[in-house]
């Protein structure tokens, strides 16, 4: 029992710790991914931003804004978006213009395209990407939150291990300890595969193709 116990409890640490450095890997390059899909978005939306929030701050200062706090600006300036309304219910004060001339610059730059930036489009447009970035967020937040139980469930699991490691001869069920401990392996990396399969399979809404309607 006692060369069972040592190659064991010396076996889960490596085990896991390997684990935990490759899950780690994939968690950095897809927290990645999202924070550059955030971070184009974002510059996306900012000009948008700026025309419909002229009188609330400067350029520096909605730049300065944290990505939630971006998002929650965001949905506030973009109430007063009123798709069922003449010039999105913006009057004749230019912003409407202002607008179609920035949406007319995205649909034959980015897209390549000839449509025109109709009302329904821009709105659409706008609403569109509240939603992805508002998902995108939500993405980034799940992913920390995984990682952050997969790598505090693995953390205690292999503390357990080394602590006990030494200990043989003074704990009075080393059988116990062993399937207790294994159990909690198992348990570690049952919530490693689903974080990772969570986050890999977890799907960043693309943008609908507002080109269809003309």
């Amino acid at each position: 029992m006692e060369s069972y116990w040592y190659y064991t409890l010396s076996a889960i640490p490596q085990t896991l710790a390997a684990m935990v450095a490759l899950s780690a890997t994939f968690f950095v390059f897809r927290l990645n991914f999202i924070s550059e899909e955030i971070k184009k978005n974002r510059k996306d939306l900012l000009r948008f931003t700026l025309l419909l929030a002229a009188e609330q701050g400067e350029i520096d200062i909605i730049e300065q804004k944290t990505e939630e706090e971006f998002l929650e600006f965001y949905k506030e300036v973009l109430k007063k978006i009123k798709p069922d309304q003449p010039n999105l219910g913006l009057g004749e004060n230019q912003i409407y213009e202002k607008l179609a001339t920035e949406m007319q610059r995205i649909i034959s730059e980015d897209w390549r395209s000839y449509f025109r930036a109709k009302p329904e489009r821009v709105a659409r447009y706008l609403h569109t990407k509240r939603k992805l970035l508002e998902n995108l967020l939500s993405i980034k937040k799940m992913a920390k939150r995984l990682f952050g139980c997969t790598l505090l469930t693995t953390t205690f699991v292999v503390t357990v291990s080394l602590l006990a490691l030494p200990n043989y001869d003074i704990i009075r069920y080393p059988r116990t300890i062993v399937y207790i401990i294994l159990s909690c392996s198992l348990v570690s990396v049952i919530l490693t595969a689903y974080s990772v399969w969570k986050i890999a399979t977890t799907r960043i809404a693309p943008e609908p193709d507002l080109r269809a309607s003309n």
